[in-house]
């Protein structure tokens, strides 16, 4: 008998997957996972409990998840709701949780370092019919991206740590190309990235680029 040929290559009954719970909970971003979604093959658990790859509804249901994780992460009054418990948080009552349903062979993940180059190459395209920044700022800004995506690859550049003032403090120790007036470079960056709500000015940069500190 034929085995089908998207089964994962096992011996066990139930194959084990690292599922988009486990990434969740190591801290790889919504924005990175969705990403890898549409630019990658996924797994999936189908209606006969078989690992399978993932069929274009899959892939959906995989990224409607996430953009309900996303949802919570985004809502300024989460904690002050009844049960403040994230969409994943609420899905480990479950044994059978979705957000264990969806996955990849362990050693199969993608490399969530490339893509986070991805969302960044990504992110450019979008913003250039609607910034404002001279071509010299906006190529020194994508290699510091790129760089800060390289000493951490769970970066999201919608929820970038810190505020600006911070990233400011960086950039212009790091290409003079990014040396302007603080005002400037917030207009600058704006159709770039964004910074997470509620988030405090903090040392997350100056600890990525102890040699612009010394």
């Amino acid at each position: 008998m034929e085995t089908d040929a998207r089964e994962v290559p096992d011996g066990e009954d139930e194959p084990p997957l690292v599922t988009l719970g486990e990434l969740l909970r190591k801290k790889i971003s919504v924005a990175s996972l969705a990403t890898a979604i549409e630019k990658h093959e996924i797994w999936a658990w189908d209606e006969f409990g078989r690992w399978v790859a993932a069929n274009e509804d899959q892939k959906a249901s995989a990224l409607r998840l996430l953009a309900k994780q996303q949802a919570w992460a985004d809502d300024p009054e989460r904690k002050l709701r009844e049960d403040p418990r994230s969409p994943l948080e609420l899905s480990e009552d479950d044994f059978d949780g979705p957000f264990g349903h969806y996955g990849w062979p362990p050693g199969c993940e993608p490399d969530f370092e490339s893509v986070s180059h991805v969302q960044i190459e990504a992110t450019d395209i979008r913003a250039v019919l609607q910034r404002r920044a001279p071509d010299d700022f906006v190529k020194a800004l994508m290699q510091l991206l790129v760089e800060i995506a390289k000493r951490d690859h769970m970066l999201n550049l919608n929820e970038m740590p810190g505020i600006k003032k911070n990233l400011f403090e960086v950039a212009i120790k790091s290409n003079p190309r990014l040396d302007c007036s603080f005002g400037t470079f917030e207009t600058y960056i704006k159709p770039f990235i964004g910074f997470k709500r509620g988030s405090r000015s903090g040392t997350y940069y100056k600890n990525l680029f102890p040699e612009y500190f010394k």
